[in-house]
């Protein structure tokens, strides 16, 4: 083992020297075995590119990262936040949208060590965006490579009733002067079913459609996104990346008076929380309390955190009535900004009265 890390060092400082000096003359306590990478050419339809630097702790006290700032938000850091010991590596991935970014692009990742601002270094990824667009017009409004589409969403709206099947789809055109054959969906989840054609023959269109039924939604509740790749022969863009969204929701209409006297009724002990002062680097956690006031039993459907900063869990997933159960909230500071943060989380129950509950959180970060 401890030969495998002395070469995993000797490598690191043989490609790049990492005991960097900053301005006052302090021997930084990293090396990295790039500070830049060159993607060349991307197809902006091509869907998200990563960059991976490797980097490891060539000092002799820990090392983690404390803060990582990007120059633009087309770019997204993925890191590790656990602390590398003497010796020990790590990596952090750069991953690039050029979505909407046609042309040449130059984006830089400052990244800072132990809350230290002098332990810092500014890695870079740059390169060329290319649109592929046929010159002349498409059937439809969205050009692909040697086939237009109406549009490049399958959009599911507010998906609701039970026992019924949800339907979306897309309309696809081949408007180049060979066969596209469909090879098939990457990335697509198991509950929905996808038809689409085999292939098509220049000037022919058809339909791509999703399906999904809502019993086997169990796992969806609120607002869901995601992309998949369609994949295929066509020349000038083989990979056409796909996005689905849509709105998971429960039907109450059908209930009763007497189910909806007993219903359970949710409440939450606060709905606006403020923390202390986080330090950069550092988290914060309070708890509240949940109250099944009902008569029946309160599931917690899905607690869904809209950012990685803000999170919330419980110890319950149903409450018996006159029970509580104990919600966790804990802001963690990591890659934010210096200054005050304002999030939410969303809680979905089956309370016919309020089936989502947002809960804010509020605290401001200093260096």
């Amino acid at each position: 083992m401890k030969s495998a890390i002395i070469k995993s060092i000797s490598f690191f400082i043989l490609v790049f020297n990492g005991y960097l000096a900053n301005s006052q003359g302090v021997i930084s306590p990293f090396s990295f075995d790039k500070q830049s990478y060159d993607f060349g050419e991307v197809f902006e339809s091509g869907g998200v590119v990563s960059a991976k630097f490797h980097y490891a702790n060539t000092g002799d006290k820990p090392l983690f990262i404390s803060q990582v700032n990007v120059s633009c938000g087309c770019t997204e850091p993925v890191y590790s936040k656990d602390t590398l010991l003497p010796g020990e590596n790590a990596v952090i991935t750069a991953r690039f949208d050029p979505t909407g970014r046609p042309g040449h692009f130059d984006k830089s990742i400052r990244v800072i060590f132990n809350n230290n601002p002098g332990f810092n270094i500014n890695l870079r990824i740059h390169g060329e965006v290319i649109s592929v667009a046929k010159p002349n017009k498409g059937r439809y409004s969205v050009l692909y490579g040697n086939t237009s589409m109406n549009t490049i969403t399958f959009d599911f709206g507010e998906i609701k009733y039970e026992n019924k099947e949800y339907v979306a789809d897309i309309k696809v055109s081949n408007d180049g002067y060979n066969r596209i054959n469909f090879i098939g969906i990457q990335d697509l989840p198991s509950i929905f079913h996808a038809d689409y054609p085999q292939f098509l023959d220049p000037g022919d269109s058809a339909v791509i459609s999703l399906k999904v039924n809502i019993a086997d939604m169990s796992e969806y509740w609120g607002e869901f996104n995601f992309r998949l790749i369609l994949l295929s022969n066509d020349y000038l863009m083989s990979s056409k990346v796909l996005y689905v969204k849509g709105r998971k929701t429960q039907d109450f209409s059908h209930l009763s008076k007497k189910e909806r006297a007993n219903a359970p009724v949710i409440k939450v002990e606060s709905t606006s929380i403020k923390f202390d002062k986080i330090k950069l680097g550092g988290t914060a956690t309070k708890t509240i309390t949940i109250t099944n006031k009902g008569k029946s039993n309160l599931q917690i459907r899905k607690i869904h955190n809209a950012c990685f900063c803000f999170k919330g869990t419980t110890d319950k997933e149903v409450i018996a009535p006159g029970e509580t159960a104990t919600l966790t909230l804990t802001f963690d500071s990591i890659g934010q900004k210096l200054g005050k943060l304002y999030r939410g989380v969303t809680i979905y129950s089956n309370d016919p009265k309020n089936s989502e509950i947002i809960v804010y959180g509020e605290t401001e970060i200093y260096q």
